[in-house]
């Protein structure tokens, strides 16, 4: 299903920016950002909470794509079972853990 916000000019139509690519570009905006960015300048609190959610949820979804490929080549006989539940277990209870300080980063 295509989601879009409708353009200002009703000639101009209708935009779709998909989910995935807009977090991508995201992103690879906040990557080079760091990269990129004056030594020596220190964040804003809210810089600093966006800078923690952004890294919170790149763990997430690269746990998940872990765990989803972890699946898979279980499924092909490639990866014994063990290996997926000791995964599963390890982020199960990373999940399950109380809020990490500013300091602490999920791994």
């Amino acid at each position: 299903r295509r989601r879009g916000k409708q353009a200002s000019s009703a000639a101009m139509g209708y935009t779709y920016t998909p989910t995935y690519y807009s977090g991508l570009q995201e992103t690879i905006a906040s990557v080079c950002k760091s990269i990129f960015s004056r030594p020596g300048k220190r964040l804003t609190a809210d810089q600093a909470a966006a800078r923690r959610h952004a890294n919170a949820l790149k763990w997430q979804q690269d746990s998940f794509h872990r765990i989803l490929h972890l699946s898979a080549l279980h499924r092909e006989g490639i990866v014994p079972a063990a290996d997926v539940h000791a995964f599963r277990a390890s982020l199960l209870a990373a999940l399950s853990a109380p809020p990490q300080g500013p300091a602490d980063h999920p791994p």
